[in-house]
């Protein structure tokens, strides 16, 4: 948004001059048009029908009707420029009237001038109106999370008075002040308790003011545990929007807190004007510098919370700061919750890099050993704007954080570019089995690149399944392995070494795309590869016998590898399943991907979905996101180093021999755990198995 010298000659979009004198007439002529003009008939059936359902909640209780301007408490606040009706009846006549009020508020005189004086072209500004139900307030207040008095930025501070927030708001009566320690919201530092006189309640359909009883007109209008309660709403509303707020609240006469609303708090940046960071870093302990990526910047507080498992998620504690391994998109139902987010391994164009940027959350991945250089529990400042993690408490960033942090969700363009999202981000062509999957039916920008990367994909996988269709000889290649895989290669350029261009048949040693490689190395995995027959009960083989294939007939035939220097898709079929995988692994991190599918099996469908639960119990302990319907499972991963990558294709490749004749010991629930158990601990005979499910 420009800001406008107040001296500057404006111009107004309904070209109104700054010095019109006629300004006055013009805007009451709108004011009085809106009053006056009729609801759109959609819009009256949508609050009648609104309205039925508030009274089957509610019954007879009155609402509130107030504004919600689309620059309204962003960069400017507007703050009581708008209309708030207050003690509307529920009727819709009422109702109605009270939204016009609200909505030609939007041209008040006072939100007019104010508008003028810092170049705001409020006619572009769209006004949504609320309507809330009027809460039976004991007390009402104002909190700011930073006390604007406080130089140090170290106490938040509470106005209180008895009844509506009325008082408080337009600063008719004295008030109780409380201020707190932002560090330990559990310490009131000072109360200044006011002599009040009056105070507001509703009668009936007025506001009315009240005369207090003598015997609590100087006690206080908060309990201390109502303090602190408030105190730590107000910082956990702070951390969620990454900015000091300015809150309104309400305690109901049940003792209830209610947040009325939470907006940005603007505080004067003559605190500190910028960051004297060599006299940080000299000052404080860092504990690492310009390790890894910044996935999203800020600067953040917290002690670290160490994860070893994602289990470990369900214990994440308010404000911490997660320190992990890998990344992984499971982060994101702590996100809320996590001061900022440090990680060994990822990718700033990871899911997870993704979701940090959504919630606003202080991100650096990839910093190789930052598990290793700090103890659970122990207080850390990350500054992620520097890439820069510090021992204890910064003082000096904190308030530099307080004071300076430009929130992008609020500028025009940020909103410009959510209200087209819905034309690009949400994915509808989800299941390539169903007939919907179709260009038709395509809705957005993503459904495009799915349904272009399915068929691409299954492109891939057809080429070479019928015999006739097999490439030129020397071209397409038979694969001699130490088990009875079956695979024939499909060079595209850089997968073979270049000896081997003339052979028909080629060995591992042939082999130079670093994926395949790696898939195979898992697939030879000592004990991995199970050759002996297993025995099927006669529930089973009848399965097995008259089982038709859910997939379609170009399948059946040869397991193919199209493969190059960095890429490969392998199509593997034995008996009735089949894997598909997809993988691009190079030295680029942004580019590399892993997409695996499993589908079907011979034994009935309790068993095949028991295995479909186990590869997805496999795939997710790896930070795979994984969907199931029935026997089908996809997997995905994305944005890996190489070497990680590698590590998780050789993983699929002991998965894939591990899990191909599995569905057969698939007798109950515990069998997924007991083998889940054996394949992470790397027990992959099937006697074993076969005796633990057994017992």
């Amino acid at each position: 948004m420009r800001k406008f010298d107040r001296r500057e000659n404006t111009k107004w979009p309904f070209g109104i001059e700054d010095r019109d004198k006629n300004l006055e007439d013009k805007r009451k002529k709108v004011e009085k048009a809106i009053l006056e003009s009729k609801i759109n008939p959609s819009l009256e059936e949508a609050l009648s029908s609104a309205l039925l359902r508030y009274k089957e909640i509610c019954g007879d209780r009155p609402l509130v009707v107030r504004s919600s301007a689309q620059e309204e408490d962003q960069e400017l606040s507007f703050a009581g420029l708008f209309k708030t009706v207050i003690n509307v009846p529920p009727t819709l006549p009422i109702l109605e009237k009270a939204y016009k009020q609200v909505i030609a508020s939007l041209f008040s005189s006072k939100a007019l001038s104010y508008a003028k004086s810092f170049g705001s072209y409020f006619l572009d500004m769209p006004m949504a109106v609320g309507f809330l139900e009027l809460l039976e307030a004991r007390t009402s207040g104002v909190m700011f999370t930073v006390n604007p008095q406080d130089i140090k930025l170290e106490t938040l501070l509470i106005t209180a008075n008895w009844g509506l927030g009325i008082s408080i708001v337009e600063g008719t009566f004295p008030l109780d002040h409380f201020i707190v320690s932002r560090n330990n919201p559990n310490r009131i530092l000072h109360k200044k308790i006011s002599e009040k006189n009056y105070y507001f309640i509703t009668n009936k359909d007025e506001i009315i003011k009240n005369s207090l009883p003598e015997d609590i007109k100087k006690e206080p209008c908060l309990l201390d545990d109502e303090i602190k309660a408030l105190a730590k709403a107000g910082l956990l509303l702070e951390r969620y929007f990454k900015r000091p707020q300015d809150i309104e609240w309400v305690i109901d006469t049940k003792g209830s807190l209610y947040i009325l609303q939470s907006r940005p708090l603007v505080i004067s940046n003559k605190v500190l004007e910028e960051r004297p960071l060599p006299e940080i870093k000299q000052k404080y302990e860092v504990i690492t510098e310009d390790k890894g990526f910044v996935a999203h910047g800020g600067i953040a507080l917290g002690p670290v919370f160490l994860l070893q498992s994602l289990k470990d998620l369900d214990e994440f504690p308010e404000g911490a700061v997660l320190v992990a391994r890998r990344d992984s998109s499971h982060f994101v139902k702590v996100m809320p919750k996590a001061a900022a987010i440090l990680t060994d391994i990822g990718s700033p164009t990871s899911h997870m890099a993704t979701l940090c940027r959504e919630f606003r959350v202080p991100t650096i991945v990839g910093m190789k050993n930052i598990t290793k250089l700090v103890k659970p529990g122990e207080v850390i400042t990350v500054d992620a704007d520097d890439n820069c993690i510090y021992r204890g408490r910064v003082e000096e960033l904190l308030k530099f954080q307080a004071v300076s942090q430009l929130n992008l969700a609020d500028t025009k363009e940020f909103r410009l570019l959510r209200k087209i999202l819905h034309l690009v981000s949400p994915l509808n062509l989800v299941d390539p089995l169903i007939k919907d999957f179709r260009p038709e039916a395509c809705k957005t920008f993503h459904d495009i690149l799915r349904f272009c990367h399915e068929k691409a994909v299954q492109e891939l996988v057809n080429v070479g399944k019928d015999a006739k269709n097999l490439l030129d000889r020397h071209v397409t290649k038979k694969l001699k392995l130490a088990i009875p895989a079956g695979i024939l290669v499909i060079d595209l350029d850089g997968g073979l070494t270049s000896e081997s261009q003339s052979k028909d048949e080629i060995t591992l040693e042939n082999i130079e795309c670093l994926p395949f490689k790696a898939v195979l190395r898992g697939m030879l995995t000592p004990g991995v590869w199970q050759t002996e027959a297993v025995k099927m009960d006669f529930k089973d083989f009848i399965s097995s016998m008259i089982k038709t294939p859910a997939i379609s007939p170009h399948y059946i035939g040869e397991n193919i590898a199209v493969i190059s220097t960095y890429y490969l898709n392998l199509s593997l079929r034995f008996g009735y399943h089949f894997n598909i995988l997809d993988t691009y692994s190079s030295p680029n991190t942004r580019e590399n991907h892993i997409y695996f599918r499993f589908l079907g099996g011979a034994t009935d469908m309790a068993k095949r979905s028991r295995r479909i639960q186990l590869i997805k119990k496999i795939l997710s302990y790896y930070d795979f996101n994984v969907t199931t319907k029935g026997d089908l499972l996809i997997s995905r991963i994305t944005n890996l180093p190489l070497k990680e990558i590698e590590t998780l294709l050789e993983m699929i490749g002991r998965l894939i021999g591990f899990t191909r004749q599995l569905d057969v010991f698939m007798e109950n629930d515990l069998s997924i755990e007991r083998a889940f158990e054996g394949f992470i601990s790397g027990n992959y005979r099937l006697n074993i198995r076969r005796k633990n499910v057994s017992q």
